[in-house]
């Protein structure tokens, strides 16, 4: 039987639609600053096969909007408290039997940890999300970078 519908099998991060800032040299002033001083560390994190109202009570408890899912330290998605809203419990599928792998995206916007914090706040500009996954080279997630850390660092600097 197969849980998702939408996970299509093994895949690694590099057959993903992993988006990346394109720049020529000079083009985007490096801060000098990596994502992994400004990420945040030990990410929560559920597993394809969790059902949304897992989901949906962990984000809830945990004040936050989105997950990242993972298989094992793989990461193969994410969801957010808007797509549940409206891929699942607008088509009025059970969320105690769905699973979330049916409602995350599966098309990955990621960074990785030594990358410029600069990069990063293009990065999500031009694909229009409020945070990204924070991978270290061996594409295991480190953290996450939210739109307030960069904020809030800008601030700092200001």
């Amino acid at each position: 039987m197969e849980i998702c519908r939408k996970l299509a099998g093994p895949h690694e991060i590099e057959h993903n639609e992993f988006a990346r800032v394109e720049r020529k040299r000079g083009e985007i002033a490096e801060s000098g600053m990596q994502l992994r001083e400004i990420m945040t560390r030990d990410v929560e994190v559920i597993r394809p096969e969790t059902s949304v109202s897992e989901a949906a009570q962990k984000m809830r408890s945990l004040g936050l909007d989105a997950l990242p899912v993972c298989e094992g330290q793989r990461l193969v998605g994410m969801v957010t408290d808007r797509y549940i809203t409206i891929r699942a419990s607008a088509y009025g599928h059970d969320p105690n039997t769905a699973p979330v792998c049916n409602y995350m995206s599966s098309d990955l916007i990621c960074c990785f940890e030594d990358q410029d914090i600069k990069e990063a706040e293009q990065l999500m500009r031009q694909t229009r999300v409020r945070r990204l996954p924070v991978l270290t080279r061996e594409k295991q997630v480190a953290g996450i970078v939210a739109l307030d850390d960069l904020a809030s660092r800008a601030v700092g600097l200001g």
